[in-house]
């Protein structure tokens, strides 16, 4: 019991990295002018290197966290179809977000060495391209809506919290649509602080929750030798 909460403690991790990330420290876009690109990564590599090192780790953590939560909300395996699904978008988020850190890392720490700009500029645009925000909500729309399900399925949840998971997930696919829509993408942000809060959410609801202990008046005295001493 005390290593699951762990593991979803790391969770919270990834809420505080999230949130920072998205509102604390803006990369240009992709559609960034080179001359930005290049002046951005000039004056803060530094601190470019170390955001996409820390956003490599706890997109590991989250993994972690993630895979956790699915055996809380599918105990002894069950609903196998359901905690398959529950993973694999989990498994999708976590490489593409894996890829797109990794290349970032790369970009940002060889920048100053690197002598060649194109060279910087594709990395950084492909950086850009694997992480796009149309498959990763889909994907994480998957790990949501699959784990909530879950938990309606178990009653491993409170019922409020796992039909928020499901509202969250419906929320995710159309987001998709904000990304696609010009004018709507000023609500993508939104999104990206949503999802955070809603698993710091249900990591606080699962590291608050006492593990259950087995009622004394349950046992039958014949089967328990210690009972029979008082």
């Amino acid at each position: 019991m005390l290593l699951k909460k762990v593991a979803v403690g790391f969770g919270l991790i990834w809420c505080f990295y999230s949130v920072f990330a998205h509102f604390g420290w803006i990369l240009p876009g992709p559609q960034a002018s080179p001359r930005l690109v290049l002046e951005f990564l000039q004056y803060n590599h530094s601190a470019t290197a170390v955001m996409s090192f820390w956003g490599v780790v706890t997109t590991l953590l989250f993994l972690i966290f993630g895979n956790t939560l699915i055996s809380i909300v599918s105990p002894q395996n069950c609903f196998p179809i359901l905690q398959r699904v529950a993973q694999g978008g989990l498994l999708t988020y976590v490489v593409l977000t894996m890829a797109s850190q990794s290349v970032m890392l790369s970009v940002s720490y060889f920048f100053l060495a690197s002598s060649s700009h194109v060279l910087t500029l594709t990395g950084y645009q492909m950086a850009w391209a694997i992480d796009p925000s149309l498959v990763l909500f889909l994907t994480m729309a998957t790990f949501v809506g699959a784990s909530s399900w879950l938990a309606i399925r178990t009653s491993t949840l409170p019922p409020w919290l796992s039909v928020s998971g499901l509202v969250m997930a419906g929320l995710l696919v159309l987001s998709t649509g904000f990304v696609l829509v010009g004018m709507l993408s000023v609500l993508v942000p939104i999104m990206q602080g949503m999802v955070p809060l809603w698993f710091a959410i249900v990591i606080i609801r699962l590291m608050a929750e006492r593990e259950p202990v087995e009622p004394l008046l349950d046992r039958d005295p014949l089967q328990d030798p210690n009972a029979m001493e008082h």
